[in-house]
């Protein structure tokens, strides 16, 4: 007989899916609020948040790559990381802040995860943070995430921001 799972067993991750693909919707609001996305820092080919833009691939391992400064045009870096293990992504986006090219920023999509350590180490004072005020509904998918999101926003020009969340209505509607 097999033992039911109960809340305090160590959750198998490698279980979880962990390539959802961002919104039409959502990307089109992150365009309209800070500009053109330019690299897509985890997306597999043909699955870009824009079409055909600059991006590193799974096989590319953009956790082991140089992430764009000055070669890069301009604009937004963009990264929908998978959620399972966001620490090394989050170090590498406060690192990439230090040095990135004044004029582009990375926006970052996660869970809304203030009480964690790599929040904690990486996100607060070191990145703006747009809590989502409507949970986006990934690509195939029926509903919206279960939990609340947020975009983490790194900019080189504000390299020290100041704590706390501003909600933002993406969507438009009053919630």
């Amino acid at each position: 007989m097999t033992r039911k799972r109960v809340a305090t067993d160590p959750r198998d991750r490698t279980q979880t899916k962990q390539d959802h693909r961002t919104p039409d919707d959502l990307r089109d609001a992150v365009i309209a609020r800070f500009g053109p996305i330019v690299f897509d820092l985890a997306a597999a080919d043909g699955d870009e948040i824009v079409p055909h833009v600059a991006h590193f691939t799974p096989e590319q391992d953009a956790l082991t790559q140089s992430w764009p400064t000055s070669r890069c045009p301009t604009g937004v870096l963009w990264l929908n990381p998978p959620f399972a293990d966001i620490d090394p992504w989050a170090a590498l986006c406060a690192q990439w802040c230090l040095c990135g090219v004044p004029g582009s920023c990375l926006v970052m999509l996660v869970m809304h995860s203030a009480d964690s350590r790599w929040w904690r180490d990486h996100v607060r004072g070191k990145a703006l943070v747009f809590a989502l005020a409507s949970r986006p509904k990934f690509q195939g998918e029926k509903h919206g995430f279960p939990k609340p999101m947020a975009l983490v926003v790194y900019d080189p020009r504000y390299p020290i921001v100041p704590t706390g969340d501003t909600l933002w209505d993406w969507k438009g509607t009053a919630r």
